[in-house]
C-alpha cells in the first residue's frame, strides 16, 4: 500500500504543478482528484498505518493501487489537453473571443450566487419532477461558480472582502446539513468553490500547506459528524424543530478533535465511508475468480440512454444512482438503508478491466480539463454564456463516486440549465448594470 500511497501523493503534486504552470484554469481537475482521493486514499492510509486492526486490508491494498493507476490515467489526459492546447496556441489557430480580456463582473458573481441558492431550497418540492428535477438540482451548483469567481479575483486584487464569500460559500453545506442530514454534499460543493484558490495562490508552499491542513480539518470534522450522524439524520428526518437540530450539531463541535489514523475510532469511521477501495478490491475478486463477468461496455451505453429525458420515455429502464450494482460486483449483502456509490473506478474496471480504467480516466481528464479552460477563458473574455455552458456540465462530471449514468444525464441537465441562466441573466443584466 505504500507504493500506491506515495503514487497518489505524486499525482497529486504534479497535477498541482501542471495546472498551475498552465494557468487557465478554475481548478475543476484539481477538485475532481481531490474527491477522488478522498474516498480512496484515507481508507488505504488507516488501512497501512493499522494492519492489526482490520481483516479486510488484501483487497483495500487492490482497490487502492487500481485508484492509483486511475489517477495516473487522469494525469496523464490532463497533461496531453494542456500540450495540445499550448500547440494551438503558438499556431495561432484561437478564436477571436479567446484573446479578449475584460473587466471582473460583480454583479454576475452576485447573480449566479442568489440565483443558485434560491435555486437550491426553494424549488425543493420540484426535484420529484422527471428531467425537470435533475435540471434544477444541477442549475442550482451555479452559486459556486458565483464564489469561485470572487475568490479568484479577490485573492489576486481585494483580500478583505473574502471573509465574506466564504461565508457565503458555506451557506449551503450549512443548510444542506441542517435539512439533509449529509455532509457529503457541502464538503463536494466547498471544494469545487475552493479550488481555485489552489491555481490563484502564487506561493506553491503556502498552497501545499494550506491543502494538507484543509484536508487533515476536513477529516476532523469527517470523523466528529460521524459519531453523531445518526442522531442528526434522526433529528432532521423526524421533522425536528430547527433548534434541536442545531444543538445536534453543537454536539458535533463539541467532538471535534485532530484526526488521528492510528486512533481505533478515526481509524473505523474512515475505513467504513471513504474507503472504496474495499468494493474495488472485492470487485476484482470476483472477476478474477469468475463469480461474475465484465460488464463489457453496458455502462456506457446505459450512460448514452440516459441523455434521453424520461419525459420522453416514460419507461426507460436506466435509473440514475448505482442502485444494486455494488452488491452485485462485491458479492456482498449491503444495507438497503445505506447509499452506497459505485465510483468511476470500479465501473471503468466492471467494463473493460484495467485497459478501462486506463482508457477512460485519460480521455476524462482530458474532456474535463478542457471544459476548464473554455470556461476560464470566456469567463476573461465576458462571454457568459459559453461559461456557463461549459462550467455546469464540468460540474456535473465531478462525482467520483457516482456512476456513468449520473454523470452523463447530470452534464445533459446542466447544460439545460446553463441555457436557462444564459437567457436569465441577459434579463437581469441591464438593471445590475445600469
Amino acid at each position: 500500500m505504500a507504493v500506491s500511497l506515495l503514487i497518489w501523493a505524486a499525482v497529486l503534486l504534479l497535477a498541482l504543478v501542471a495546472v498551475r504552470r498552465q494557468q487557465a484554469s478554475l481548478g475543476l481537475p484539481l477538485a475532481y482528484l481531490t474527491g477522488l482521493m478522498l474516498i480512496h486514499v484515507p481508507g488505504g492510509l488507516v488501512h497501512w498505518l493499522n494492519p492489526d486492526l482490520f481483516s479486510t486490508s488484501a483487497a483495500v491494498a487492490v482497490g487502492l493501487r487500481l485508484s492509483a493507476i486511475a489517477a495516473c490515467s487522469f494525469l496523464a489526459g490532463l497533461v496531453l489537453f494542456q500540450q495540445g492546447d499550448r500547440l494551438s496556441r503558438s499556431w495561432g489557430s484561437l478564436p477571436a473571443w479567446r484573446r479578449r480580456q475584460s473587466r471582473p463582473v460583480p454583479p454576475f458573481w452576485r447573480y449566479c450566487l442568489v440565483c443558485g441558492l434560491g435555486f437550491a431550497f426553494l424549488l425543493v418540492p420540484w426535484l420529484a419532477i422527471p428531467s425537470l428535477g435533475a435540471v434544477i438540482s444541477t442549475g442550482s451548483a451555479i452559486w459556486i461558480l458565483g464564489c469561485l469567481l470572487a475568490f479568484r479575483h479577490y485573492s489576486q486584487q481585494q483580500r478583505g472582502q473574502l471573509p465574506g464569500w466564504i461565508l457565503a460559500a458555506l451557506v449551503y453545506p450549512l443548510l444542506s446539513l441542517l435539512h439533509g442530514g449529509f455532509l457529503s454534499y457541502g464538503t463536494a460543493a466547498l471544494i469545487n468553490s475552493l479550488a481555485v484558490l489552489l491555481v490563484t495562490t502564487r506561493s506553491l508552499a503556502r498552497v501545499l500547506l494550506a491543502y494538507a491542513l484543509a484536508l487533515l480539518l476536513g477529516l476532523s470534522v469527517f470523523t466528529a459528524y460521524f459519531q453523531s450522524r445518526d442522531l442528526l439524520r434522526e433529528a432532521v428526518w423526524g421533522g425536528a424543530p430547527l433548534p434541536q437540530r442545531i444543538a445536534v450539531m453543537t454536539s458535533i463541535g463539541r467532538d471535534l478533535h485532530l484526526f488521528d489514523p492510528r486512533k481505533e475510532q478515526d481509524a473505523r469511521a474512515t475505513d467504513e465511508r471513504l474507503n472504496q477501495n474495499y468494493f474495488l478490491g472485492m470487485a476484482e475478486l470476483q472477476l478474477r475468480n469468475g463469480a461474475r463477468t465484465p460488464l463489457a461496455g453496458r455502462s456506457f451505453w446505459e450512460a448514452l440512454a440516459a441523455l434521453i429525458p424520461r419525459l420522453l420515455w416514460s419507461d426507460k429502464p436506466v435509473a440514475a444512482g448505482s442502485g444494486t450494482l455494488v452488491s452485485e460486483a462485491t458479492g456482498l449483502t449491503l444495507s438497503d438503508s445505506t447509499s452506497f456509490g459505485v465510483g468511476n473506478v470500479m465501473e471503468a474496471y466492471l467494463n473493460f478491466g484495467v485497459i478501462g480504467i486506463l482508457l477512460f480516466f485519460a480521455g476524462f481528464g482530458y474532456v474535463l480539463a478542457w471544459l476548464d479552460c473554455t470556461a476560464f477563458l470566456a469567463e476573461r473574455a465576458g462571454h457568459f454564456p459559453l461559461l456557463l455552458s461549459t462550467f455546469l456540465p464540468a460540474l456535473a462530471l465531478i462525482q467520483p463516486n457516482g456512476s456513468f449514468v449520473e454523470l452523463s444525464s447530470g452534464a445533459a441537465a446542466a447544460w439545460l440549465a446553463a441555457r436557462f441562466w444564459s437567457w436569465l441573466w441577459r434579463q437581469w443584466q441591464p438593471r445590475q448594470l445600469a
